[in-house]
């Protein structure tokens, strides 16, 4: 049976008229509790998510609590980032409480998000309209480390950058990152704190697979949002994220699941893993020379086993050992900027014939 959260179509939220249910596509990641809805107010398209109670009360009261104190989180977090002008972060237009009954019913009250309108995630993009060029992916990996030294800069680190959370606006040639609801801040206290890994563990470092945790914030959360920005550098030009990469050049005895040592003791083998996947990455980058060595190096970097060798290798030398997240967004602008020099002369070669 449809719960109330799955119900609003034709339903007017706050002037925002519910005029469909988002569909879904092959490789899509849904959502947590939530429903998602394209409304349209004054002649403005939006995106509205809406918590659903009812589906988070099944498992028992208690998450019903925890799911509402995960939507008040979120909200607290996209409103200071609205309110900071965060240019890399999706913008929250509204947010509030709907009564989906006529007879007043906690379990029908729907907690809601309103975003600015979206395309579509990259994960989408390539899933149903093919491969990119090259520079759509730099585009992608600028924009996205935009955001992410944007949220450090304001002691908020995402923690669940992956493919299907980087937005792209095809009007604007732009991407934002979306989904703030599993992020790591100084500044609002989280549902998910006691979590070692609140993100996607799918895509988390390798460390975290083998229990080990870093214990400060730079090596720990915003170490974790470098290896998810080197992930979607496989992901974009292989469609794998790097710990499938790495994992599958271990040896059977140093994987996540059959290694029963110390995370210092398997560490050398990953690095080895680590280095041949990277190595193995060359033929599906772009075949311009300095860009392919630069987004080797950026990859191999980013990426890195060892928490405290990860990020840009000058930055690391530097007091209080920075991960340098700014270095890697400049890089990956300059080499968007390569690549589509690159492609208009070849473009126009083949229309010379």
């Amino acid at each position: 049976m449809a719960t109330a959260a799955e119900m609003l179509h034709g339903k007017v939220i706050n002037g925002w008229t519910v005029i469909g249910q988002l569909g879904t596509y092959v490789g899509m990641s849904g959502g947590n509790f939530s429903t998602g809805y394209q409304v349209t107010k004054e002649g403005k398209i939006a995106f509205l998510k809406a918590m659903d109670i009812q589906n988070a009360f099944v498992r028992g009261i208690g998450a019903m609590g925890e799911a509402i104190n995960q939507y008040l989180f979120e909200r607290d977090v996209l409103q200071f980032c609205s309110d900071a002008r965060l240019s890399g972060i999706i913008t929250l237009l509204e947010s509030g409480q709907f009564d989906a009954s006529p007879q007043a019913n906690p379990m029908t009250t729907i907690y809601y998000l309103v975003f600015e309108w979206a395309d579509g995630d990259i994960r989408r993009a390539i899933a149903t309209g093919g491969d990119k060029a090259s520079s759509w992916k730099l585009r992608v990996l600028h924009k996205s480390a935009v955001a992410l030294v944007q949220l450090h800069s304001n002691d908020i680190a995402h923690q669940d950058l992956k493919p299907s959370n980087v937005l792209e606006f095809n009007a604007k040639s732009d991407f934002k990152l979306g989904d703030l609801g599993r992020c790591r801040t100084k500044r609002f206290v989280a549902p998910t704190d006691a979590l070692d890994y609140p993100g996607d563990y799918s895509y988390a470092p390798p460390e975290y697979h083998y229990g080990e945790v870093p214990t400060s914030f730079v090596n720990g959360k915003i170490g974790s949002d470098a290896y998810l920005l080197g992930s979607l550098i496989s992901f974009l030009y292989t469609g794998l994220g790097a710990l499938p990469l790495t994992v599958f050049n271990l040896p059977q005895a140093y994987q996540p699941k059959a290694w029963q040592g110390t995370y210092r003791d398997v560490l050398p083998f990953l690095v080895r893993a680590h280095t041949d996947a990277t190595e193995q990455l060359t033929n599906s980058l772009p075949s311009e020379a300095r860009i392919r060595a630069e987004l080797l190096e950026a990859y191999f970097r980013l990426c890195h086993p060892d928490p405290e060798q990860r990020g840009h290798p000058a930055a690391r030398m530097q007091s209080g050992t920075p991960i340098g997240l700014d270095r890697y967004r400049s890089i990956f602008d300059r080499m968007s900027r390569q690549a589509e020099v690159y492609e208009r002369i070849e473009a126009k070669k083949a229309s010379n014939g």
